[in-house]
């Protein structure tokens, strides 16, 4: 039941004033003049498309039309310029934790070794 759902419910059901708040938006917006084939959905939901509407949590809404950003083309990342996800410290960051150069606490930034190939 799309329509005039409030009709089909005694007036102290709780959800009536709710039903019949969208039945007053469906009349104020002419959704319910010529009533013939609104009550199938098809023909209810056709009404609705034409008008730009529709119903979310028993109330009419004009959909908000998204506009696709453009996209734009990723830049090329020089991976042995960039920084490498680590699960575990690199092997000069676990001599120093191991010789106690970091107190407990301290915070440390890791990073990448260059390799002697890289200098050739």
């Amino acid at each position: 039941m799309l329509h005039r759902k409030e009709t089909f419910v005694d007036s102290s059901y709780p959800h009536y004033s709710t039903f019949a708040w969208l039945t007053k938006q469906e009349e104020v917006l002419g959704l319910l003049v010529d009533s013939r084939g609104i009550g199938f959905r098809n023909a209810w939901e056709q009404r609705l498309s034409d008008r730009t509407l529709v119903i979310h949590d028993h109330s009419l809404a004009c959909p908000i039309q998204t506009v696709a950003k453009p996209t734009r083309a990723r830049p090329k990342i020089q991976r042995h310029k960039a920084a490498i996800a680590r699960v575990t410290a690199s092997k000069p960051v676990r001599l120093a934790i191991e010789a106690g150069f970091f107190p407990p606490g301290t915070t440390n930034f890791d990073y990448k070794p260059i390799s002697s190939r890289c200098l050739e």
